[in-house]
């Protein structure tokens, strides 16, 4: 998958797939794009709406939050910390949607674990018919997301649209003003 230069379609494991495109399209409730908050989460939420859009399905955008790995005497930091950076990923999530608008039904949802064991569980949970990946290296820790794509490929509840690493990875814009944010109205968050 990583020197692909086009979307990849896949299966999982036990799954041949559909035999009719068809078939498949009529039976997608809802697509799930997890979403990292760089500038590769527009490409990838644009594709999941367009895919949505296609087959008449909502979408689930997710972003997960790695656990920090704290020593016991900093678990009361470490709680503060992990509030602030669900709050930080509230506000760039709600910048993405708010940026992208689109006609397709939406729900949200920030979740914290490991990656790929977290997009399985929503997928299931929402019971989507496909999750919609973008490969690209992260800025900010350098780790390629493949790996967790490849991961996820094990686990999948659903078909898995892998998108091909088509822009740089910049991190989203800081958040906007508080004031800002407040004129959006309320998230739709699932957690």
């Amino acid at each position: 998958l990583g020197d692909m230069t086009v979307p990849v379609i896949v299966t999982p494991g036990n799954d041949p797939g559909p035999e009719r495109a068809e078939s498949w399209m009529r039976a997608v409730r809802s697509v799930l794009v997890p979403v990292d908050l760089t500038e590769f989460s527009r490409h990838q939420l644009r594709v999941a709406d367009g895919l949505a859009q296609g087959i008449g399905a909502a979408v689930v955008v997710a972003h997960v939050l790695e656990p920090l790995a704290v020593r016991d005497h900093f678990r009361g930091v470490a709680a503060a910390v992990g509030a602030a950076r669900r709050d930080t990923a509230q506000t760039r999530l709600d910048e993405l949607l708010r940026d992208a608008p689109s006609p397709v039904r939406r729900t949200t949802a920030i979740v914290s674990g490991d990656p790929a064991t977290e997009i399985a569980r929503l997928g299931r949970e929402h019971a989507v018919g496909a999750i919609v990946m973008a490969l690209h290296s992260s800025p900010d820790t350098g780790r390629r997301i493949g790996s967790v794509t490849y991961r996820l490929l094990c686990q999948a509840p659903a078909v898995v649209v892998a998108l091909p690493p088509t822009l740089p990875a910049r991190p989203l814009p800081p958040a906007r003003r508080a004031s800002q944010a407040a004129t959006a109205g309320p998230s739709r968050g699932v957690s």
